[in-house]
């Protein structure tokens, strides 16, 4: 059991080590599965179960307010190494105060993914959340699998990991009726590809601003507020105003 004392009343709740995935802060921006699946954080789950009274809900705003300060939010990319990511584990990483899945599906998930059909979606985009401060989402393919997962062979699938009805954050472990994930909150089941195949949810699961590298099995995960370097076109502009080559 812990407990956690709000407005000065200490209230007691179980520990849902069940279903609280490792949580590792931006701050190290270097992570290796090795040690992040031995620290489970139950700080997303047990806020939402205190504040909502539901078991294994998880309220996003919640979580976000006791989050890390904004210094260690905004510096660089997070790079997450997978290569001792399990078949048919999940690992969790926290990115710019919001959770990131980062999923090693088994060929059985890969396959119901694969199967299911456009028509037989209610949605049939993939959208790409941006993580600077407005959040804007915009739509970048297809909810076809081979476009939202990571890899051709599709082991792998990067989602950000909120609900797109209320901003929670769904259990995952092959949960709800479609093997992928189920938020507690509105009750939307997402299959193995994050796609929202049943409840209120208006949106499959949202993909973030990733890079992959095969060779070193590390995802790259943008941070769009992070100043990019100027080009020496950028940088003429800036020293010398726009005057031609001859002018200078």
């Amino acid at each position: 059991m812990h407990s956690l004392c709000i407005y000065g009343v200490r209230r007691s709740y179980p520990a849902f080590t069940l279903y609280s995935p490792g949580i590792q802060d931006q701050a190290n921006q270097n992570i290796s599965v090795g040690t992040m699946v031995q620290r489970r954080d139950f700080l997303y789950y047990a806020t939402g179960a205190v504040a909502a009274g539901v078991t294994g809900t998880a309220i996003w705003g919640l979580g976000r307010a006791m989050g890390p300060t904004a210094a260690t939010q905004h510096d660089k990319n997070l790079y997450v190494d997978i290569s001792d990511l399990e078949e048919g584990r999940q690992l969790t990483v926290k990115f710019r105060q919001r959770p990131v899945f980062i999923r090693h599906r088994t060929q059985e998930e890969v396959d119901q993914a694969r199967a299911t059909q456009l028509e037989d979606l209610f949605d049939t985009a993939t959208r790409s959340i941006s993580s600077d401060r407005h959040w804007r989402h915009t739509v970048t393919g297809s909810a076809d699998d081979r476009e939202r997962s990571v890899d051709p062979e599709g082991r792998y699938i990067v989602l950000w990991g909120i609900c797109t009805k209320e901003g929670c954050v769904p259990l995952g472990d092959r949960s709800g009726d479609y093997y992928g994930w189920f938020c507690p909150c509105c009750g939307t089941h997402y299959d193995t590809s994050g796609r929202f195949r049943k409840g209120p949810a208006p949106h499959n699961m949202y993909i973030p601003n990733y890079e992959w590298d095969a060779e070193t099995m590390t995802v790259a995960l943008i941070d769009e507020t992070s100043p990019l370097p100027l080009s020496d076109k950028e940088l003429d502009r800036i020293l010398y105003g726009d005057v031609s080559e001859n002018q200078r």
